[in-house]
């Protein structure tokens, strides 16, 4: 399914297909069993859901709620507060600012990629794989090989980052 040029809400339902989205300014749902979803130019919220396939957004401005069974979620040049979590697959979101995000992934790593003066309280542990900030970091509370919590930039929203049987890497986009 592919839907396009929108001034308003959307609901998009697929069962063994992709669904695409494109350039639409509105809350948009998203329901994609057996396919991929890939969403671009939105202005408004989303919650997206992709059974067996991947999730890519890119280019947009809204709140996200994201989850895919047996894909990667791949957000780029996005803003706005995020809550995503993958089963199977991997995150990596390269972010325009930092508005608060809560990512997990079961079987995958996560990468965060946001602008270097990015202000956040980040929490993130890793079951199974490695958690490395490659931030100046302002404050920390606990830092292991398995586990960061502390804040960059001064006080900033939060960003909680957990992964079972991945890795975990916050950096610096530019």
């Amino acid at each position: 399914a592919s839907v396009g040029d929108l001034n308003a809400s959307a609901r998009v339902t697929t069962a063994g297909g992709n669904a695409q989205v494109r350039n639409v300014t509105g809350a948009l749902t998203v329901d994609s069993a057996g396919g991929s979803v890939a969403v671009s130019g939105l202005k408004g919220s989303a919650h997206l859901l992709a059974s067996g396939g991947n999730i890519r957004v890119s280019n947009t401005t809204g709140d996200l709620d994201l989850a895919s069974s047996g894909g990667n979620i791949f957000l780029s040049a996005v803003q706005g507060k995020i809550q995503a979590h993958s089963e199977g697959g991997s995150i990596r979101a390269q972010m325009l600012s930092n508005l608060g995000m809560r990512l997990s992934s079961a079987g995958g790593d996560i990468v965060v990629l946001l602008p270097s003066d990015t202000r956040a309280t980040i929490d993130a542990a890793a079951s199974g794989g490695h958690v490395s900030c490659a931030f100046p970091v302002s404050s920390t509370e606990v830092s292991t090989a398995s586990r960061f919590r502390g804040t960059i930039g001064g006080n900033g929203a939060p960003i909680l980052l957990h992964s079972s049987g991945g890795d975990i890497r916050v950096a610096a986009e530019n």
